[in-house]
């Protein structure tokens, strides 16, 4: 498998971000701040598409095992971002605080999906990264500087 940088990790800090953002300005914002986290929960859902695509893109070269744990993350951030959905159109119809209940749903999805897919990249080596940061070359250079 080719190494190259990876585009999935940038991605979902951006939905994550602006669904978390929204979240706080949920819960310590006040009634003047519903207008902004609408828009918070709105551009986390435009990015949760080619956020998908991206983690596709790295799961389609997994194996087996890996592909198991990486549909249950995913399966978890569709249930997120089903649940973002729902409080976006809950927002839009003037319920901004059954928005900002669901939005907690889709907070607890996400964080559970989050931490599969953090277990995927560190502990099972799975994604693209630099060559440069291997541990192996991290040893040349060390070898070099002594």
């Amino acid at each position: 498998m080719a190494r190259r940088h990876a585009l999935h990790p940038l991605l979902t800090d951006i939905t994550m971000g602006s669904w978390t953002s929204a979240t706080v300005l949920d819960v310590v914002g006040g009634p003047g701040s519903a207008p902004a986290a609408q828009r918070l929960v709105g551009l986390g859902l435009l990015t949760a598409g080619p956020t998908a695509w991206s983690g596709w893109a790295e799961w389609s070269e997994t194996g087996p095992r890996d592909k198991r744990v990486g549909l249950v993350h995913a399966t978890g951030n569709g249930l997120a971002a089903s649940a973002y959905a729902a409080s976006w159109l809950a927002r839009r119809s003037g319920h901004h605080r059954l928005g900002a209940l669901l939005a907690l749903g889709g907070a607890g999805a996400s964080g559970v999906a989050a931490y599969l897919g953090g277990h995927l990249a560190v502990a099972r080596d799975v994604g693209s990264r630099h060559p440069a940061f291997d541990d192996t070359a991290l040893e040349d250079t060390t070898e070099i500087v002594a």
